[in-house]
């Protein structure tokens, strides 16, 4: 709680009251002019009382304003504050009341970014369906290739969209990713799988788009290449160069040797 009183210019604080704003309680309160100086700048006019809000209007003043304290924090305040008159009806006293908002405030900002998050979220979502279905129809010579490779493509989306989604700041782990990919092929680390490489984080549409690139490895290697050999090996290796990063995958103890594709398809266009 604190007072102000306005004949004195004077304020009267709680020992919560220098608290929050980081104070000496053996101090003395702050008067208003080094009471406005801890108040953001673009926030003074919300503290204020003049004739045109609590002396001559209704008394009551409620408001949220930020405050930078001697350490150079920032907290946000929600306030509210009451004048007090005297027997001739004089305004001599405004009583008030302070609460840090601060943790509040963050979590409705934090809100406000996974609503707008969820937002781009959808419409990139919806593109990219639309593209995988466009694309993935033009590469197909017949509705059951179409329906296979376009479920096998929406599963990996999905499952990059779910890993994204879990924290959208924090980014996906390249070698989570990988693994995951894999897993769907129905291989692990081992005998036909080996993977290296230091801590990478891909964010938003670089993780879905590598997710599918991995996904199109991965169903390419099942279909033809060492994941339909008995003996097949796959090492996948990553590491930053020069602040890029380089991805390997190699195939080999392949039952015949590879030939090129009659045709690009959508996954040669996600590779390039």
């Amino acid at each position: 709680m604190r007072r102000f009183h306005h004949r004195s210019n004077h304020q009267t604080w709680t020992r919560r009251q220098y608290e929050i704003f980081g104070l000496d309680p053996s101090e003395p309160a702050p008067n208003l002019e080094s009471f406005l100086a801890f108040v953001h700048p673009e926030d003074r006019a919300l503290v204020t009382f003049g004739p045109t809000d609590l002396w001559q209007g209704s008394g009551i003043l409620d408001s949220e304003f930020r405050i930078t304290k001697p350490d150079g924090e920032h907290r946000w305040l929600t306030s509210h504050s009451l004048v007090r008159h005297d027997a001739n009806g004089e305004a001599f006293e405004v009583v008030g009341v302070n609460w840090d908002a601060t943790e509040r405030k963050r979590a409705e900002q934090h809100q406000q970014f996974l609503l707008a998050e969820l937002q781009h979220r959808v419409r990139n979502t919806l593109a990219v369906i639309r593209s995988i279905a466009r694309r993935t129809g033009a590469t197909s010579e017949t509705a059951e290739d179409y329906a296979l490779h376009f479920e096998g493509r929406l599963d990996a989306f999905a499952r990059i969209q779910a890993a994204t989604t879990r924290d959208p700041r924090a980014g996906v782990d390249l070698a989570s990713l990988v693994a995951e990919e894999m897993l769907s092929a129905a291989v692990r680390e081992g005998e036909h799988l080996a993977m290296a490489g230091p801590m990478v984080k891909l964010r938003g549409k670089g993780a879905e788009t590598f997710a599918l690139a991995v996904h199109e490895l991965a169903t390419n290697a099942v279909k033809y290449g060492a994941l339909a050999a008995e003996a097949g090996r796959i090492e996948i290796n990553w590491q930053i160069e020069n602040g890029a990063l380089h991805f390997r995958w190699t195939e080999s103890r392949l039952d015949a040797p590879l030939t090129p594709p009659s045709r690009r398809g959508f996954g040669m266009e996600i590779l390039e």
